[in-house]
């Protein structure tokens, strides 16, 4: 009897040691999704290349609204986000890594006989309509008051915006990746998709952030997640760098 005991504690012991430590809350947008699910190469890279680097057991929590995801790392609901643009406001409340997790061109996006084939001032888009969406970080360029921007919110901003881009409401769409675009313009049509083509802004007009992408931890909370990230993407390298050996 002692003996089974014995064996029932050791057991017991084995899965608590496997459990994957302490939990740490990841968030994600609609975006992220595939077919209706958080897109496997997430949870592959996130919970277990880097949770395990990280002795930590990912929580995914969504998907959310981008403003509510805002507002979770605020509270400390969520401790991390996955490649968030960097601003001096969110700076009050999220630590940002150290190195971004993800580099990319953000893109505006035209109709295949727009006559835009090459922006470098921001006086090349005098006159335009642009579409974008109100929570999102700024591009330099849409500091100038002779180009119009009209915002949108809600989860399908980006649709949105494309669906008016195609319907003549909008002269372009901005997007801050175009890892965002591609993740809306799968939502459309094929024949649809190839009404659209991609201009890229010079990176003079995009200001010091855009293009740069950081994992995002909550200050209130989550600093001590925050530390062990930087020590373990030394050794497991950052999510850019993974999705492009294994995805691409």
């Amino acid at each position: 009897m002692k003996r089974l005991s014995l064996i029932l504690i050791l057991l017991l012991c084995a899965g608590i040691g496997n459990a994957g430590g302490e939990v740490m809350r990841v968030g994600y947008l609609f975006n992220h999704c595939k077919d209706g699910k958080l897109d496997p190469v997430f949870d592959e890279y996130y919970g277990a290349v880097l949770g395990s680097a990280m002795g930590v057991k990912i929580e995914w929590v969504g998907p959310l609204p981008f403003a509510r995801v805002l507002s979770y790392l605020k509270s400390g609901d969520l401790h991390m986000f996955y490649a968030m643009s960097k601003n001096e406001e969110r700076e009050t409340y999220i630590l940002y890594s150290d190195t971004p997790s993800w580099y990319d061109k953000p893109p505006l996006i035209v109709k295949r006989d727009s006559p835009i084939t090459r922006i470098d001032n921001a006086g090349d888009l005098h006159g335009y309509r642009i579409g974008y969406c109100l929570k999102m970080i700024k591009p330099l360029f849409f500091d100038d008051p002779k180009i119009t921007v009209e915002y949108t919110s809600g989860d399908q901003w980006g649709l949105f915006n494309l669906k008016k881009l195609r319907a003549g409401r909008l002269d372009m769409a901005f997007f801050p990746s175009v890892s965002l675009y591609e993740g809306f313009e799968k939502e459309l049509p094929d024949d649809i998709k190839r009404e659209f083509r991609i201009v890229y802004p010079s990176r003079e007009m995009l200001g010091k952030y855009m293009g740069k992408h950081y994992e995002g931890f909550s200050r209130l909370n989550a600093g001590h997640f925050f530390e062990r990230y930087e020590k373990a993407i030394k050794k497991v390298g950052i999510f850019q760098d993974y999705y492009r050996k294994h995805k691409e």
